[in-house]
């Protein structure tokens, strides 16, 4: 009997909430950083961003127009961030400005 390995179930299993979202979801602070609220579970916001990266689904996210603005929310525990969020940012101006086909990571760097 062959295990999956628990990043990767976890992994999945964030993902499918995911692709689920219809709004936004509520972000909260906690001393171990910001939170998330994926179907009624509080999960880390690093691992909602990991997961997308690992699974290179933020193409399908904005293709399918799920939300995906609370990945790209700070947090404050981050190093790089600045340089993160701007990278984010200008691709996005890019994506709505001109069509662009470019598909960053979740986190891009």
């Amino acid at each position: 009997m062959s295990e999956q390995p628990v990043a990767e179930s976890r992994d999945g299993e964030i993902l499918r909430r995911i692709l689920a979202l219809r709004n936004q979801p509520p972000l909260r602070w906690t001393p171990a950083g910001l939170e998330v609220r994926l179907a009624g579970d509080w999960v880390r916001l690093e691992a909602a961003r990991d997961a997308v990266r690992r699974a290179g689904l933020f193409r399908q996210l904005v293709d399918r127009r799920i939300p995906y603005g609370w990945l790209l929310v700070p947090d404050s525990q981050r190093a790089g961030l600045h340089r993160e969020i701007r990278s984010a940012w200008k691709w996005a101006g890019r994506r709505h400005r001109d069509g662009a086909a470019c598909y960053p990571s979740a986190t891009p760097g």
